[in-house]
């Protein structure tokens, strides 16, 4: 390999490299290193992988740009020794490191690992795969180490990205591994056929080939961008994998020939060559017909949960116990309460329309729901819009959280307000009329609400106590208003 040509395309690390005064290491200049190690960093560092090579009888380290933040704050790590570089850990990689020169490969997943990154130390968890690195004569001559933290739990599939991402620069474990995966798996070359595929990836690509050039396979697989718009083959993820895209949890509807449908997430990652062309692709799949269809009768069930509290004449309510906001309420507030459910945006606002002599009783009530008991409760109110009193029973319940501490409590509220009162309501345009039918019916017991025209009673009737409505029918809006509240 010609001088440097082997830092081409490396980043800034490359640049490091080149720039670092090898002099005073073992390795000497740049222009005396064996063929071997140019060629593993290379392909370290054009990889994306955060990537470590310990190379020659000091360990002397490299890395790639990716690995770079891993670092923290610690001193330079290039040409210094592995040893040195990761010494506050070096009781846990060291014997990994020394099975590698030993020719022993080993892959740790979640490994615990003690490091200081940001001045003070820590317990991380990672994945490694440490891979003796040979010379022509066959000699483990340095380790290469692949490297990703999973400290936060990253998801399942991430996890399986990261894995598939290390295949790359060792395909040789590739087909041993990938039968194992609990995903569909395959890698593809340019034509769309299978180079390697594990049972699932067979199950669900019986023939071998992607769909994005298997005309016989597209009728079976319908895509769908993020807004839920079909997509055509040339924008399936093998297509924009072979040229040059990421592509990651894309949404497709797969038909079996038996007629079957199930929801899958399709991912491929392009495979990139030392010249920059593609000519392989890893498509990762995988089946979330249960997760799709639990998130679409969940979306049915909060919709039938919709209608029912538009339409049911109790009160339904949440509220937060910690910020004391009502996080909900049902349609029927606005009758029973006498206002719009906007105007009551807190517990302290529901207290407040409490009568004055139920008020400590509903505050208790709240106290004894955040201790976890679920309670009937009667209570009476005064209507905003009339200041009617209105008796109310409420059934409380605490909501407990993910950690058992309550923090919502939720309610019923029904209207069992008596009303044994004779009531009529007059509307007649003329005055003389108007107060004729009133006097008429007040002395046969009723208690009369009068109105000048049909549309000043259709506006507030949500609110009024069951009574009889005496319309004038010489007037032609009698009719309309008959009409309306039928």
């Amino acid at each position: 390999m010609e001088s440097g040509n082997f830092l081409t395309g490396g980043g800034r690390m490359a640049i490091r490299i080149r720039e670092h005064d090898w002099s005073s290491t073992s390795l000497g200049p740049v222009d005396a290193w064996p063929d071997a190690l140019q060629s593993t960093l290379s392909i370290m560092l054009n990889s994306a992988f955060p990537t470590y090579l310990a190379w020659g009888p000091d360990l002397i380290s490299f890395y790639n740009d990716a690995y770079r933040p891993i670092l923290g704050i610690k001193p330079e790590a290039l040409g210094r020794p592995f040893s040195k570089v990761w010494g506050e850990a070096w009781d846990q990689v060291g014997p990994v490191a020394e099975r590698a020169l030993r020719g022993e490969p080993s892959y740790l997943e979640d490994y615990t690992v003690t490091v200081d990154r940001d001045g003070s130390p820590e317990d991380t968890l990672w994945t490694f795969a440490y891979s003796p690195v040979r010379d022509e004569r066959g000699s483990v001559q340095g380790v290469l180490c692949h490297v990703y933290e999973t400290t936060t739990r990253i998801s399942t599939e991430k996890r399986l990205r990261a894995a598939l991402r290390e295949i790359e620069a060792q395909q040789a474990r590739f087909g041993t591994l990938i039968e194992h995966l609990p995903f569909a798996a395959g890698l593809f070359g340019a034509d769309g056929r299978a180079l390697l595929a594990n049972p699932l990836c067979r199950r669900f690509l019986p023939r071998g080939r992607a769909p994005t050039l298997d005309l016989d396979m597209q009728s079976q697989w319908t895509g769908f961008d993020t807004d839920e718009r079909v997509l055509g083959p040339r924008d399936y993820p093998f297509a924009r994998a072979m040229r040059g895209e990421v592509v990651q949890d894309m949404s497709f509807l797969h038909r079996s020939e038996e007629g079957r449908e199930c929801w899958m997430r399709v991912s491929a990652i392009p495979v990139r060559e030392r010249n920059g062309s593609i000519p392989l692709a890893i498509i990762v799949m995988q089946d979330i017909d249960r997760e799709k269809r639990a998130e679409a009768a969940l979306r049915e069930s909060e919709e039938r949960f919709r209608r029912f509290a538009a339409h049911t004449a109790n009160v339904l309510w949440l509220a937060d116990l910690q910020s004391g906001q009502l996080d909900y309420l049902s349609p029927a507030f606005a009758q029973v309460w006498g206002m719009p459910a906007g105007h009551m945006p807190d517990l302290a606002g529901w207290l407040a329309s409490v009568h004055p002599e139920d008020r400590d009783a509903a505050a208790r009530a709240l106290e004894r729901v955040r201790g976890g008991e679920t309670l009937v409760l009667e209570y009476r109110v005064l209507r905003a819009s009339d200041g009617a009193v209105r008796r109310i029973r409420d059934t409380f319940f605490p909501i407990p959280g993910i950690d058992g501490h309550i923090r919502f409590v939720g309610g019923i509220a029904q209207d069992v307000t008596t009303d044994t009162a004779l009531r009529a309501y007059v509307v007649a345009a003329g005055d003389q009329a108007r107060h004729g039918l009133a006097a008429a019916l007040q002395a046969a017991g009723y208690e009369v609400q009068a109105f000048a025209s049909g549309q000043a009673l259709l506006t507030i009737a949500g609110s009024l106590l069951p009574g009889c409505v005496v319309l004038d029918l010489e007037e032609a809006s009698g009719l309309v208003t008959a009409s309306a509240l039928k």
